[in-house]
This record gives C-alpha cells, sequence and structure tokens, in this order.
C-alpha cells in the first residue's frame, strides 16, 4: 500500500480521500487505490495529512492481519 501511495504522489497526484474503502486487495496481495473523484495534483500540505492517513490505514490493516481478523 506504501509503494502505491509513494506512486501516485511521485506523479504529483494527492488522492484527497484515504480510507479503507479506496482500498482493494487481489488474492495475489496486489493494491489497488480507487476513487480518485477528489484527487489533487497541488498542495504539499495535503500530501503530508495524506501520507500521515496512509500511515495510520496501513498500521491498522497490519495489526488486523496479525490478529486474524482478516485473511492474507
Amino acid at each position: 500500500m506504501r509503494k502505491a501511495y509513494r506512486e501516485i504522489h511521485r506523479r504529483n497526484v494527492l488522492h484527497g480521500d484515504v480510507r479503507a474503502a479506496n482500498i482493494l486487495v487481489s488474492s495475489n496481495q496486489s493494491v489497488y487505490i480507487v476513487d480518485f473523484e477528489l484527487a489533487r495534483s497541488d498542495a504539499e500540505s495535503i500530501l503530508e495529512d495524506e501520507m500521515i492517513e496512509v500511515e495510520k490505514l496501513f498500521a491498522k490493516i497490519q495489526k488486523e492481519l496479525e490478529q486474524g481478523l482478516v485473511s492474507k
């Protein structure tokens, strides 16, 4: 997931709506980021806020995987 967000940010695109509902994970563990309706290509402060949210979401998913709440 981090790699996916780094890639869209490398392209100077900010998703604008980071939440679990906009992250899809395939059976082979590929991550897809969807719903770019609010995407923007500016505002560095938004990038910082979004990366914080991505890190929180990643930590939550990692914890759920470790606890067996979701399957790999």
